[in-house]
Formats: structure tokens, sequence, C-alpha cells
């Protein structure tokens, strides 16, 4: 009787093993946003109506459609709750397969004409970039 119990548990243990596998091998969180981040984030000037804001964030959101290197796009408004922004409002993720993407993005022709209608709107502008580990 503990010989089935333990031969119970054993398969129990492998089933439980095959899910697991196979759910973590289908997967396709980091191969679909790529694993090169450019984070930025915005500080819009005082004078700007909300409806420049969402039209920027538009045009931002756009060039996902306009450049193949990007493989993700997100972003939002500020919710923190910690008051930590210093007066940023709304950051954004751009993800690549690699740094490669990244030097594709930077100088398209899309991209330049979309730091020149935010330029005159902002602040300040934070951005950084990271490798995923």
């Amino acid at each position: 009787m503990k010989k089935i119990k333990f031969l119970n548990l054993k398969a129990s243990l492998i089933a439980i093993i095959c899910s697991l596998t196979f759910m973590v091998s289908s997967c396709t969180c980091n191969k679909k946003q790529g694993s090169f981040r450019h984070v930025v984030a915005f500080k819009f000037k005082e004078d700007i109506t909300q409806q420049q804001i969402d039209d920027i964030i538009a045009e931002f959101a756009s060039l996902q459609e306009k450049i193949p290197a990007i493989v993700n796009f997100e972003g939002g408004k500020d919710v923190s709750n910690e008051n930590l922004h210093k007066g940023y409002t709304h950051c954004f993720t751009v993800s690549f397969e690699n740094e490669a993407g990244r030097a594709i993005y930077q100088p398209h022709p899309a991209h330049q004409a979309f730091g020149k209608n935010v330029t005159p709107l902002l602040d300040k502008v934070f951005v950084m970039d990271y490798v995923v580990e």
C-alpha cells in the first residue's frame, strides 16, 4: 500500500512538473517584448492642454506601426501615491529585441519628427535604457 501511494505521488509530481514546463516554455512575454528597454518620462509644460498631451501620446504610440524595430510600446500617466514623480506625469517603455533595434529607432524619420513635435511641449524629459536581465 505504501508503494502505491508513493507511485501516485510520483505520478502527480511528474504531471505538475510537465504542466509547469509547458507553461514556461510557451510563455511569449519576453519573446514578444524583446530584451532591450527604452524608458521615457515626460514633464509637460504647465500651459499645454490635455488635447495636446493626448495628441502626443497617440503620436508616440503610433511609432510602433511606423518603426518595425519596436516590438512593444506601453505607458501611461503617473498614479503613484508616493509623490516622488518630481513633476514627471507620464512614463513610457519602448521595447526592442536588442540594442540594434534602438539603433534603428533613434535616427528613424518618424522618431525624429515625433521629437520635434514633443520637445516644445516639455519642461523636462527623462530617458533611460536597459537590458533585461
